[in-house]
């Protein structure tokens, strides 16, 4: 059972969090400070230090959070006697809805990774798989064995090619205004291009 001081540090560490989101929603990852975030959500900046070292290890943090968010029902739905076409149809389903509601967060997203690296994302290991790709590589793996898919295919290149396949659609439905139909359809017409290709159909 958590204790109360233990419930006080993860309430008090949330409220960072939730500040550090909105801001980073308003204003954009890179206009947002730590002291904007402290300020926001009122505690000192020591504060913020005992639970981040950095701006971009709290951004880092909330990046998983969205991860889990939007993977966990995928992950689970492995685990259990589905067709990989239906599970990666699952998947683009909750990235398309998690998407329109948080594209502004997003955007933050992309503003940090593509920015210099820092010494806490110099940190992380470079033989760690990204959990995006290494979701997609056990799909593809399983589609392999239940023979929906080629087994010609190398699952690791497979999974690196429709990941950047989605980014792409993505930040282009959101740089044309979000306007040209729902991503959900956007992502489902991608996966049937990377499912079918281009060829006509006897």
């Amino acid at each position: 059972m958590i204790g109360r001081r233990e419930r006080k540090r993860e309430q008090t560490k949330q409220g960072l969090i939730n500040a550090a989101v909105e801001l980073f929603i308003a204003n954009g990852y890179d206009e947002t400070t730590i002291d904007d975030i402290v300020s926001a959500a009122d505690v000192a900046k020591v504060t913020f230090y005992y639970y981040f070292k950095s701006k971009e290890e709290i951004i880092l943090e909330i990046k998983e959070n969205c991860i889990q968010e939007v993977l966990s029902r995928t992950e689970t739905l492995l685990g259990e006697k589905i067709s990989a076409v239906d599970i990666l149809h699952a998947l683009i389903s909750d990235i398309g809805h998690w998407t329109e509601k948080n594209w502004q967060l997003l955007n933050a997203f992309a503003t940090q990774r593509f920015g210099p690296m820092t010494q806490t994302e110099s940190c992380i290991d470079p033989e760690k798989p990204v959990r995006f790709i290494s979701l997609l590589e056990q799909i593809i793996k399983h589609g392999q064995k239940t023979g929906e898919f080629r087994k010609d295919i190398d699952a690791s290149r497979g999974a690196n090619f429709m990941m950047i396949t989605l980014m792409h659609e993505q930040f282009s439905w959101i740089s044309e205004g979000r306007k040209k139909a729902s991503l959900t359809n956007r992502l489902n017409d991608c996966l049937d291009f990377m499912l079918n290709g281009i060829k006509r159909s006897k």
